[in-house]
């Protein structure tokens, strides 16, 4: 019986033997027929990350190629299946793609295989590609008992991105404010492309700053849209942005032109106003600077409008260009520039002939004036506008200023208005005055002279007006609202009134009078009162008081007459005796 049951227990082992053999047998078997069977196909993702600039943080990376070449099952080496590649360029069985926005790229219905993957092309700002490497197609599942068809992997680059850091000056070194500018990238073609649809504007400190440049090549250029400023667009700023340059710092000094309206002064040298007498002439300059780029721009052109009361000297017109040694080298109409009068809107225009100019940093228009004969009291300014060509674009196009920039100097004359009258108020006429430049003068009977060389001798009217006209005042470089002048009355005949039937006359002023010449003292609204006293009544005629005068005169003279012919006698008599 014992044996019996031995022999059982050994059958059933055996049994079971043989069951797991041939359920191993059968999962070999099963696994040989998947990986041999023909129709199973995998995929390879790669999702690619960027570190940029060192950082450990992970960002998808856009633009990177990846080709996988089917190689061998037997080679085991990266440098192997590089060369097999490289060989086998036609017969090799190879996938490419670029990774998009998300930095994700999917090569599906791949066949069981041994692949090399290889980083073929990426962008710029990529430090250094990853190395290639090996894969097989499935993958050993991570518990290692099956495989995985959908395999991915996520390969990393150092990248690197650079940043503009960017300073618009004038040129004194002063940030100019909302400025605006347009960034460029040069592709793999060569051509320009715009790096961005926006415009970058530089703050309140004329500065701007653009970061997360890839790596490459870059142009900077100015927009048409701040006053003044010559911008050339057609000379872009360039710079890289590379392992070498990733900070890059630009100062832009953009110039604004020059101008500057003076007027001679009384010690010969310009500044921006004056008083003048009526009969001065009045010499006037523009100067306006040149810029380097003359010979780029088409417009160079002034407006010069002569003031209200003035008139220009005959063939007093002079231009000049002024060279790096400051020499004054005088300019030829229609070689250099023409002018054009508008006479009834008392403008000249003189347009410059601009590659003409190229040899000069200034120009100066010099002319001369003189007031009309029928001003003597007034404020005359000059003005003189310059346009030019500001703005010069990528294609070399020209636009000119339509806001041009104005400089103005002025010259004023005055005049002092004078009324003359009793204690009482009552107008009084025929009081005539000479006017000096100062009390020492006026004392000493030096006065100011007509354009006939005489005393300049003002009477006063019926209403008892007088008035000095054409009297220059204010110091150079002041303006006429703030200027002022003191000058001497001294008068010369006094007004006369009608007593008994006599014609009598006022007392002369016993000192010279002074007054004041201002922007407002030819105004009739606000005179200079000045006043006359009668002569006080003399007891010299009539009463017995002169009579006895009389006599008692004739007696001391007959008494003198008598004393004098005694001694005289006497004389003679002692020297008769002598002899």
């Amino acid at each position: 019986m014992s044996k019996i049951k031995k022999n059982k227990g050994m059958a059933v082992s055996v049994l079971l033997i043989m069951v797991i053999l041939i359920n191993v047998c059968l999962k070999v078997q099963a696994v040989q027929s998947i990986i041999n069977t023909p129709s199973k196909k995998a995929s390879l993702t790669i999702t690619k990350y960027e570190h940029a600039n060192g950082s450990e943080e992970n960002k998808e990376l856009e633009g990177v190629e990846f080709t996988i070449y089917n190689i061998p099952d037997d080679i085991d080496d990266v440098k192997d299946a590089e060369e097999y590649v490289k060989g086998n360029k036609e017969s090799i069985i190879s996938y490419t793609k670029t990774t998009p926005k998300n930095g994700t790229v999917k090569f599906s219905e791949l066949e069981i295989g041994r692949y090399l993957v290889a980083e073929t092309n990426a962008p710029k700002n990529v430090l250094k590609r990853i190395e290639s490497f090996l894969i097989d197609l499935p993958q050993t599942s991570s518990g290692g008992n099956g495989y995985e068809y959908d395999v991915t992997v996520y390969p990393k680059n150092i990248t690197i991105y650079g940043s503009l850091e960017f300073s618009n000056v004038n040129k004194e070194g002063k940030g100019i404010e909302s400025t605006q500018w347009r960034l460029q990238k040069q592709n793999d073609n060569g051509e320009w492309k715009d790096y961005s649809e926006d415009v970058y504007t530089t703050d309140g400190n004329g500065k701007l700053k653009i970061e997360g440049l890839e790596a490459g090549k870059y142009r900077i250029y100015g927009e048409e849209n701040y006053y003044g400023y010559i911008v050339d667009a057609s000379n872009p700023i360039e710079f890289t942005v590379d392992a070498q340059n990733l900070n890059n710092k630009i100062t832009n000094t953009s110039i604004k032109l020059g101008i500057e309206k003076k007027i001679k002064l009384s010690d010969g040298s310009y500044g921006k106003a004056t008083g003048q007498f009526a009969t001065d002439t009045q010499v006037w300059r523009v100067i306006s600077e040149v810029p380097d780029i003359i010979t780029k721009m088409n417009d160079y052109c002034m407006m010069d409008t002569l003031g209200e009361g003035l008139v220009v000297s005959k063939d007093s017109f002079r231009v000049y260009g002024v060279n790096s040694e400051n020499e004054e080298i005088e300019l030829k109409e229609k070689k250099d520039y023409t002018l054009k009068d508008d006479e009834y809107h008392r403008k000249r225009y003189i347009t410059f002939v601009t590659k003409n100019l190229k040899d000069y940093n200034k120009v100066i228009v010099q002319y001369e004036t003189n007031f009309e004969d029928s001003i003597k009291n007034a404020r005359c300014e000059t003005r003189t506008e310059l346009t030019y060509t500001h703005y010069i674009g990528l294609d070399g196009e020209k636009f000119a200023d339509f806001s041009p920039l104005e400089a103005v100097a002025e010259v004023h004359t005055g005049a002092v208005v004078i009324l003359k009258t009793n204690k009482q108020g009552e107008p009084l006429k025929g009081a005539s005055f000479k006017i000096a430049t100062s009390q020492e003068n006026a004392q000493n009977g030096e006065f100011l002279k007509d354009e006939n060389n005489e005393d300049l001798i003002a009477t006063s009217n019926e209403e008892g007006y007088l008035s000095f006209e054409g009297l220059k005042y204010g110091m150079d470089n002041e303006l006429a609202e703030n200027a002022s002048t003191d000058y001497w009355l001294v008068e010369v005949q006094a007004p006369s009134y009608q007593e008994n039937g006599e014609t009598k006359y006022y007392n002369l002023l016993s000192k010279p009078a002074i007054v004041n010449v201002n922007f407002t003292s030819g105004e009739h609204n606000n005179p200079v009162r000045i006043i006359n006293n009668k002569n006080f009544v003399l007891p010299l005629t009539g009463g017995t008081f002169s009579f006895i005068s009389y006599i008692l005169g004739i007696i001391i003279i007959f008494i003198s007459i008598f004393i004098i012919r005694k001694k005289f006698r006497k004389k003679k008599f002692c020297q008769e005796r002598i002899n």
